[in-house]
């Protein structure tokens, strides 16, 4: 029982977990084991990256060692060339691998000392650097001795030789009877000479004994002839001796450098290349040793990541088989009866309510949620009926605008009606006195003739008659333009006479104006004087020409009413500017007056369903409502009320997608 109990108290712990609980631990197990993934491989690619360079950096260090090797190759051919030439060009060379050398050593030594390299010993570096500063004092001396030799060639040679000569030339000019042994001295001093030079040429001991076996043979047979003659030899004997003197030091500096190039500088390059050697096996090793490393780290990072995975995998189907069996059957039960609720299909108990996690929680909702569906498609039905209310109201404003357009147009017609009446009468009353001339009687010739101007007599002795008859035409004539006038409005009229229809057709928008403007007239012509302002010839323009017209009455009929109700005692009447502009691919209409304006206080409310500042019974507040909701929402436009200096007010309407654009203006007044 004691070791049940905790069995249980787990057991009870899970049952008892949130929905939430049990999926983030199951997410949270699964989410430690991802990330230790990919911290493990985040882990072993920065290891490889690390691996990689340093690898890279000991083979390019093995690739340097290579190239030193080179480089001290070339340097012992340009020495060996130096030494047996002496041209500046090798000389150049030299000093030119030297300094390539010790740059490539710095740059290593740095490299080491930076970390980039290792398995390389810095000391084994300092130890070649030490060598090759041991070969360019070497080289130095060689350059030295060098020149020694050829200063002892070009200067103590050629002094020697010609103070021998000048000797020589002096002993043959005297008066002595034997000069051959000053002949046999001279050819042994110019054999010496050549020797010495072939010795320049070609380092060789022998030669060497035969100089001085030559100078020797010299000053004896200057000796002997200073015995024969008894002249003095001296200058000749001492110019042989300094020509040997000479030849004896060119001797010694030559065999001096050739032991340090051949010797010591020998000794120190092979020195040198065996340190570059050494040090291009560590690195060499040292890659290698890198290489098999990055093998067994990618073998065993690929086993862990492997495990890892396969963990990975078995936690989250077994969290997610968990997950499952605890939470699946009861959401879906509780997502079966909301979709009904949804459906409006009656339902009866939520499962899953007397649960205490989230599951629970969302029963308890779907149970508010099937409370609220009966009162919420009561709320619908409500709002449908308040929307058909707000329709009818609309239409009830156009129809109301339609109505008082009727009355005026109703008075505009009734004029010119009365006035083409009294123009029949009158014209009925000529046709009395053109029958009365004409008469009843069917005459011919003569006697209807004689007849007709008796009656005229008659007829025309009365001055009326006359007048009438001359009237008859002006009578006719009035009659046509009161015709033509009723036909303009009726013509007006037709174009408002379906606010419903909305069926989009290309219109000539001045055309829409001017006849809205007309039939309007009524409305405004005993208040303001309109100034229509529109484009010359067409303005074509793809839309309905109810709802332009609509725009139009609404606005105009506003300014006049604004107009009307602030006018002052004196009558005067005040002004309304009707102006179509375009504007690239837009057309503006705006309506300007000079009326008291609208306070800003309210500017931000003219368009809100119902609001006026008219009193009751002057105005239902949706003018400018259904105006904006013609341009802004059907449109695709904008509209604008804007304020006018010193009072007034501008509404700036703007149509988007004017078929052509037409740039100049023209002016007609009206009212």
């Amino acid at each position: 029982m004691t070791q049940q109990a905790p069995a249980r108290r787990k057991r009870r712990f899970f049952a008892d977990m949130s929905v939430s609980g049990k999926i983030g631990l199951g997410f949270a197990i699964v989410l430690i084991l991802h990330l230790s993934v990919v911290a493990l491989g985040h882990y072993g690619v920065q290891k490889a990256d690390r691996d990689r360079l340093s690898q890279s950096a000991l083979l390019d260090q093995v690739g340097a060692f290579y190239e030193i090797d080179g480089l001290v190759g070339e340097l012992q051919r340009n020495v060996q060339l130096f030494a047996s030439t002496g041209y500046q060009g090798p000389r150049e060379r030299v000093e030119r691998l030297h300094q390539q050398l010790s740059d490539r050593l710095e740059t290593a030594i740095l490299k080491i000392r930076d970390g980039n390299v290792s398995g390389i010993d810095s000391g084994q570096l300092r130890s070649m650097q030490k060598s090759l500063e041991a070969q360019e004092k070497i080289f130095r001396a060689v350059a030295i001795d060098r020149a020694k030799r050829r200063k002892l060639i070009d200067k103590e040679f050629v002094r020697s030789a010609a103070d021998f000569d000048e000797a020589i030339t002096a002993l043959s000019q005297t008066d002595a009877r034997n000069l051959e042994d000053v002949y046999t001295a001279e050819a042994a001093f110019r054999t010496a000479q050549i020797s010495a030079l072939r010795f320049v040429q070609n380092p060789d001991s022998a030669l060497v004994r035969t100089v001085k076996g030559l100078v020797s043979e010299t000053r004896d047979c200057l000796r002997r002839f200073a015995l024969q003659a008894g002249l003095e030899v001296a200058p000749a004997i001492e110019s042989a001796e300094a020509f040997e003197d000479a030849f004896i030091q060119m001797v010694q500096a030559t065999r001096g450098y050739l032991h340090l190039v051949n010797v010591v500088l020998t000794g120190e390059s092979v020195e040198f290349l065996h340190l570059a050697k050494e040090a291009r096996n560590k690195c060499t090793l040292g890659a290698d040793r890198i290489t098999s490393q990055m093998r067994r780290d990618n073998l065993r990072f690929a086993r862990m990541n492997t495990c890892f995975s396969v963990l990975t995998i078995a936690l989250g189907l077994l969290a997610a088989w968990m997950i499952g069996r605890s939470v699946a059957p009861p959401l879906n039960a509780i997502t079966s009866t909301i979709d009904g609720l949804a459906r409006g299909e009656p339902c009866g108990t939520i499962p899953g309510v007397n649960r205490r996690d989230e599951l629970g929680k969302l029963a308890h909702a779907a149970e508010v949620f099937r409370g609220k569906a009966a009162e919420t498609e009561r709320l619908l039905v409500e709002v449908t009926r308040m929307k058909d209310l707000e329709r009818q109201l609309s239409q009830a404003k156009k129809l109301e605008s339609i109505g008082q357009l009727a009355t005026g147009v109703a008075h505009e017609i009734n004029t010119p009606l009365q006035s083409i009446a009294s123009n029949l009468n009158f014209l009925d009353r000529c046709g009395d006195v053109i029958n009365e001339l004409l008469g009843d009687e069917e005459l011919e010739g003569d006697k209807a003739i004689d007849g007709l101007c008796d009656r005229a007599k008659t007829i025309f002795s009365d001055y009326r008659n006359v007048r009438s008859l001359r009237q008859a035409t002006d009578a006719i004539h009035e009659s046509e333009v009161c015709s033509e006038r009723i036909i303009e409005i009726v013509r007006a009229m037709r174009l408002m006479s379906h606010p419903e229809n909305r069926e989009t057709s290309e219109i000539d928008l001045a055309d829409v104006v001017q006849r809205v403007i007309t039939v309007s007239c009524n409305h405004w012509k005993y208040v303001a004087a309109v100034a229509l302002e529109v484009p010359e010839g067409p303005v074509p323009y793809v839309g309905v020409a109810s709802e332009i017209s609509q725009i139009v009455i609404n606005t105009v009929v506003n300014a006049a009413d604004a107009i009307e109700e602030h006018r002052g005692a004196d009558g005067r009447l005040g002004r309304i500017a009707v102006r179509l502009l375009t504007e690239g691919d837009a057309i503006f209409l705006e309506v300007e007056d000079d009326g008291p304006g609208i306070p800003e206080a309210i500017l931000d409310r003219v368009f809100d369903p119902f609001f006026t500042t008219k009193d009751v019974g002057k105005g239902s507040g949706q003018g400018l409502a259904i105006i904006h909701n013609i341009v802004v929402k059907q449109m695709g436009g904008e509209i604008e009320i804007l304020p006018v200096t010193p009072n007034g007010t501008l509404v700036r309407v703007m149509l988007p997608n004017a078929k052509t654009e037409r740039p100049s203006h023209s002016l007609a007044a009206m009212g």
